[in-house]
Order: structure tokens, then C-alpha cells, then sequence
């Protein structure tokens, strides 16, 4: 059995930046948005729609990201309108976590996905998460978290099936050994595509007024967004 990969250290440059971005705005009462992640919770296992209230069980790839999620919502006390998003896994304009699955598929010619049939991803489209940090600039109260969640919980297998379809290839998904996932992406980013989650994104909706409208990750997959020879921004979400 493949161990567990250990937290990163807090890079201290890290706490640096967010220093240096704060210090201006205190006492002014303007926003400071910070952009962190979902995978901060780790594994949501049978819980459902998990809402910003969970703590955190953060994996390997973002050990150190609750502990700057922290510093700066603790500048709501001093006088900066401090906003946390955690975005979902990010698709659309043929780019996110999802190109990764389309050029594998083209590659191997076959669909596959790290993790087990049943690993579900918390999504969102990249305009819908856009307007969610618009709204979250005008309207979000200091000291405020909210997930930018779309769509709470996509199985993986059905995102690497229409990958497959957008890379040509129409075989069947399949789950990549563990050890080969390790090999290929690196064991902390492996460990992250296998995560298996489900996200409410409902408190956005509610109290910012945001709206994500945008068709599924499944469905901009097959709509053609994706061509296999192009990555229009990063693969890492």
C-alpha cells in the first residue's frame, strides 16, 4: 500500500504576500479577496453537500493553505473587508483539471481517471466562479467564507467518459493504478484527482445573489470546448 504523502511546510513566502497585500488595506474597510480550495477538507465521505461550517482535513497538496485561509480572514479585525472563496475544480473555455483527462485520453486512448469508480468532484464553471468573485468584492461581509461550487458532486468516471469522447476516443473509463497515477502526475497531485468530495456551494447562491448558470462539466466536455490538442490556461485548479 502506497503511504500517504506528507503536508508540504508553509512556505514563508506565503504568509509574507498575504502580509504585504493586507497591511495597505487596514483600517480602509476595502475587500481583500483570497482564492483557497475545497480540497482543503479532505474526503467529505458519506456526508452530503458539505457547507462552509465543516473544518478542515486538508490533503497533502494544500497542508498549509488552512493556516493562510486563517491569517487572512483575521484581518476582518482590523479593519479590511477579508473574503475567502474556496473554488470548486474549475472547467470551461477548454481548460481546468478537466484538459488534463481529455490529452490523457488522447494519449493512452483510452478514458482514465486516479481514484475509485466512485470519487465525485465539486465543480465550476470559470465565468460562474468570475461572478462569484464579483460578488463577493461588492457585496461579501468581512471575515467571510463562501464555496464556489457549482455543481456539488460530478462523478469522475462520467467526466473522464466525455473526456474520452472530446479526445475521440470511445472505450470505456477506467481507473488508473494507483502507483501509475503516482508516477504520472506526482504522488500529492494524484492524491488530489482521487479525492473523492461533495461541496455545497448553496450559501453563495443565497446570500451574495450568485447564479451559476453555466452548463454541467459533463456537458462542456461533450460540447465541443475541448478540443485535444489545446490547453487554453493551467491544468491545475
Amino acid at each position: 500500500m502506497r503511504s500517504t504523502p506528507s503536508a508540504p511546510p508553509t512556505p514563508p513566502w506565503d504568509a509574507a504576500v498575504v502580509e504585504a497585500l493586507a497591511a495597505p488595506l487596514r483600517g480602509t474597510g476595502r475587500p481583500r479577496v483570497y482564492t483557497s480550495g475545497i480540497w482543503v477538507l479532505g474526503p467529505t465521505g458519506e456526508a452530503q453537500e458539505v457547507t462552509e461550517e465543516a473544518p478542515t482535513h486538508p490533503i497533502g497538496i494544500v497542508g498549509h493553505r488552512p493556516q493562510i485561509d486563517r491569517q487572512v480572514l483575521a484581518e476582518a479585525a482590523k479593519g479590511v473587508r477579508a473574503v475567502v472563496i474556496r473554488p470548486g475544480i474549475a472547467y470551461g473555455r477548454g481548460g481546468g483539471i478537466p484538459a488534463l483527462l481529455v490529452a490523457r485520453a488522447g494519449r493512452q486512448q483510452a478514458p482514465e481517471y486516479s481514484g475509485k469508480e466512485d470519487v465525485r468532484w465539486p465543480m465550476v464553471h470559470v465565468d460562474d466562479l468570475a461572478e462569484l468573485f464579483v460578488a463577493a468584492v461588492e457585496r461579501a461581509g468581512a471575515g467571510t467564507l463562501w464555496h464556489g461550487v457549482g455543481e456539488s458532486a460530478v462523478p469522475v468516471r462520467d467526466l473522464a467518459r466525455a473526456a474520452g469522447r472530446a479526445a475521440g476516443v470511445l472505450a470505456a473509463p477506467h481507473a488508473m493504478p494507483a502507483e501509475q497515477a503516482a508516477q504520472d502526475f506526482g504522488p500529492l497531485f494524484a492524491d488530489a484527482l482521487a479525492l473523492d468530495q461533495s461541496i455545497s456551494g448553496a450559501a453563495a447562491r443565497g446570500a451574495l445573489g450568485w447564479h451559476p448558470d453555466r452548463q454541467g462539466a459533463v456537458a462542456e466536455l461533450a460540447s465541443g470546448s475541448y478540443p485535444p490538442s489545446r490547453t487554453s490556461w493551467s491544468t491545475r485548479s
